[in-house]
């Protein structure tokens, strides 16, 4: 008696017309980040958008993991927004009205715990 040749029948979730979910760090990407950046440089106009995007999405950014997008999106918020805490919250404040909640505008603006140990 042959060897068995098991036949795997089973179809990849491509195959099967299932749409592959999206790694999280992918949302963090131009288009999403320039929304958030806009949106801040509408309610302060001394936030330089297209600073805070060109020096988060430089040549690097397409191999960084989740956590280090984070930690690079927190630290450029830093020098972006103004010093004072309270004052970078209040500039948040006013952004969060375009996404609905604050739940709408987290995975954005998740990085703003980094900035608030920094600050402290």
């Amino acid at each position: 008696m042959g060897e068995k040749t098991r036949i795997n029948h089973r179809r990849t979730e491509k195959e099967k017309g299932y749409q592959i979910p999206d790694l999280w760090k992918n949302r963090y990407n131009h288009e999403s980040l320039s929304k958030v950046a806009h949106d801040i440089q509408a309610v302060y106009p001394q936030f330089q958008a297209e600073g805070f995007l060109s020096s988060i999405m430089d040549e690097t950014w397409d191999g960084l993991e989740l956590k280090d997008r984070i930690y690079r999106i927190s630290e450029n918020l830093r020098k972006y927004l103004p010093e004072d805490y309270g004052e970078a919250i209040g500039v948040i404040d006013k952004v969060v009205m375009n996404y609905g909640s604050w739940l709408s505008l987290q995975r954005y603006l998740l990085p703003i715990g980094e900035y608030e140990f920094a600050a402290v």
